[in-house]
């Protein structure tokens, strides 16, 4: 079977494949933060592209609930207690979601930007500055 995990003798190296829109990574990515903290080994992140919806055009964007309702197939009833679900289990995490202001777009340039900001040493860095962008303050 596949690991996520590499083990070198200097580090461990963890793949995460993630979507800036996609509020599980936000909150898998905390987790993983808190993780490397109390891990007494060095750990690289390494981050994967993964498109949540493939077909939303560049430039335009939708209420993350209508996403949910119309790329995903899911009532607005199950899309609100999503919603809410996520942020509950955010905010036990001292994370902050605003569902109201958050836009589904396409992430193609965000990932663009990360893998960019990876040749620098900063990929898991950028990737949570984008997901407090988009999660937290509302930004596309």
């Amino acid at each position: 079977m596949n690991s996520p995990f590499e083990t070198h003798a200097d580090r461990v190296v963890v793949d995460v494949w993630s979507d800036v829109m996609c509020p599980w990574c936000y909150v898998g990515a905390t987790v993983l933060d808190r993780a490397i903290k109390d891990f007494d080994h060095p750990v690289e992140v390494r981050h994967r592209s993964f498109l949540l919806v493939t077909d939303l055009s560049e430039g335009r964007t939708m209420p993350v609930t209508e996403v949910l309702t119309e790329f995903e197939g899911f009532s607005l009833e199950q899309a609100a207690a999503m919603n809410r679900q996520i942020g509950a289990r955010a905010a036990e995490l001292g994370l902050v979601f605003d569902h109201e202001a958050t836009l589904g777009t396409n992430t193609r340039t965000a990932h663009r930007l990360i893998h960019h900001a990876t040749t620098h040493g900063l990929g898991h860095p950028m990737a949570r500055r984008l997901f407090k962008a988009y999660f937290s303050d509302g930004l596309d």
